[in-house]
């Protein structure tokens, strides 16, 4: 038994000890020494005093189970806290794993549909299955461009690429529009999952995710990942790359200008600050 609980038993025990004792003394003492009726009414008037005693213990007492409650009380507010700490964790617990289970799920879905990717029926002496298709349809991209360049020559630069993507997407539908439509559901996931902490702590952990993502991407799936947050197909989808930087590592090498690097990073920029730009978002098409 705990030290404390042996301490509140003799709280107990010992005032009515000391009660039951002094009532034995009195009885031997009425019965055993004093024979005469007039001793024991004068010996019974000076219990008077002692009857006072008592009742000041009584009240003594009540203090004492007050306090004891209170005690008792205070150590479970302190269980039921620990409890509802220990609760809290196990419900950031199991929500993290439905979180991961259907993460990794969708993230694994997304490596399929790269997998299942085949251009050699539809693209002259092309080879390219599975990620390598990007590179291919990247080129794709390229001579679109340049025949978009080539045929408005009147065009901002920046619109001749907007509009030769724009051109590219709807030409190869069945290879992009899947791809980058749950490429968006997965980061659109991440970002609405209900994490526990701190604004800080929760988009740590969330950026934690979304680099996994990253880390999946291509170097040309992020060239046309860049291309296609120019594109007003994509109006929606720039807030969340912007949010957590999907596009850190674009290779600005390789992109048709110079130039566009820096076009596509206001434009995420602009798309994920710009309130109108937000509300022409939500009604956008496509992901």
């Amino acid at each position: 038994m705990h030290k404390n609980n042996k301490a509140n038993i003799w709280v107990y025990i010992l005032p009515n000890l000391f009660i039951v004792l002094s009532w034995l003394i009195y009885l031997y003492v009425i019965t055993q020494k004093l024979t005469c009726w007039e001793q024991r009414s004068g010996f019974g008037d000076m219990f008077g005093a002692l009857s006072a005693l008592f009742t000041g213990f009584a009240f003594a007492g009540v203090i004492i189970t007050v306090y004891l409650q209170r005690e008792e009380l205070a150590l479970q507010r302190e269980e039921l806290f620990t409890t509802r700490e220990e609760f809290k964790a196990q419900t950031k617990t199991f929500n993290k794993q439905l979180f991961e289970t259907s993460f990794y799920q969708l993230l694994n879905y997304q490596n399929n549909i790269v997998k299942e990717m085949d251009l050699r029926t539809v693209v002259v002496n092309s080879n390219a299955i599975g990620r390598i298709c990007f590179r291919e349809l990247y080129d794709i991209f390229k001579r679109e461009y340049c025949e978009t360049v080539r045929d408005m020559k009147d065009q901002e630069e920046i619109n001749n690429a907007i509009h030769a993507y724009e051109k590219f997407y709807d030409n190869n539908q069945p290879f992009v529009a899947h791809y980058f439509t749950n490429l968006y559901i997965m980061l659109k996931y991440i970002d609405n999952a209900e994490f526990i902490g701190s604004e800080d702590q929760v988009y740590k952990e969330k950026k934690y995710y979304t680099n996994i993502i990253r880390a999946q991407l291509s170097t040309y799936e992020l060239l046309l990942l860049g291309y296609h947050s120019l594109s007003t197909i994509n109006l929606r989808y720039n807030g969340i790359l912007n949010k957590y930087n999907i596009l850190k590592f674009l290779p600005a090498n390789r992109l048709l200008k110079p130039e566009h690097e820096t076009v596509i990073k206001n434009i995420l920029e602009f798309t994920a600050n710009d309130e109108e730009w937000s509300k022409i978002s939500g009604k956008s098409k496509g992901g």
